[in-house]
């Protein structure tokens, strides 16, 4: 009896932890790297999410051979991939579909190495059903993106490594949030 007790109790407060959890969320530290790098960091970023949006309509733009992918950023270095790991995926996702991305930057954190961590969440909408009443398909993910001085200018930067969170990852960050970038609103028509 004292044993089954025992399993009730603890049962009863794991539930009740994991509810508190629930409303009461806790979410990684917001940081900022300033006003003048958050906004070079945003203009980068909608750079690369331009050329993102480009490829996608880029039927010759495929996985073996892609010439205007985002490494063809001017700025960007030689030895960086190809595609980041975010652009390979969507490079796949209804290709030659009209697209557009929009960016907000949750976080901002310089490192000693003049490298910077971007949490960003990227809207993007897809043209994916153009001879229907809702031709649109809307998707937003929080990326984790690692960006580098130019090797033009050093004062500005370029994206080297973009990673779409996972669901677990992304329950890190909150759905609303100041951000400490907000990129221009871009359309896009069927």
């Amino acid at each position: 009896m004292t044993f089954l007790t025992v399993v009730l109790v603890v049962g009863y407060v794991i539930s009740e932890r994991q509810q508190y959890r629930m409303l009461h969320p806790t979410y990684s530290e917001q940081h900022s790297a300033g006003p003048a790098i958050n906004q070079l960091v945003g203009a980068a970023i909608e750079n690369y999410e331009s050329v993102i949006d480009a490829e996608s309509q880029n039927l010759d733009c495929t996985l073996q051979h892609c010439g205007t992918s985002s490494k063809s950023i001017p700025g960007v270095p030689a030895d960086r991939a190809l595609f980041t790991e975010a652009e390979r995926f969507l490079l796949g996702w209804w290709p030659g579909a009209k697209s557009a991305s929009t960016i907000r930057i949750y976080s901002v954190a310089q490192r000693p190495d003049k490298t910077v961590e971007a949490i960003v969440d990227v809207t993007i909408t897809k043209c994916a059903y153009p001879e229907t009443k809702n031709p649109y398909m809307v998707m937003t993910d929080p990326h984790r993106m690692i960006l580098v001085p130019s090797t033009l200018n050093r004062h500005e930067y370029v994206v080297v490594e973009d990673v779409i969170l996972d669901r677990h990852e992304a329950q890190e960050y909150p759905e609303s949030f100041q951000p400490l970038y907000l990129g221009k609103g871009k359309e896009t028509r069927c």
